[in-house]
């Protein structure tokens, strides 16, 4: 798997964002982009984020991942 952003600092205060609201995510890589989707440990809010293939420089994926 190899993912490259132009800007990764724009990606990391996205992170940063999330981190806020949650305490746990399953970040999600396929061939159609990265996705993000957590419940607030309230289960009162939930988060989704998706960031598609267009967006990075370089983007190979063989395999769907789930990062935890």
């Amino acid at each position: 798997m190899l993912l490259k952003l132009d800007n990764p600092k724009l990606f990391s205060e996205i992170i940063g964002i999330i981190s806020d609201l949650v305490l746990e995510v399953r970040i999600k890589v396929n061939k159609e982009g990265v996705s993000i989707l957590a419940i607030d440990p309230a289960n009162v809010a939930m988060t989704s984020f998706k960031l598609p293939n267009a967006a990075f420089s370089e983007f190979e994926v063989e395999n769907d991942e789930e990062l935890v």
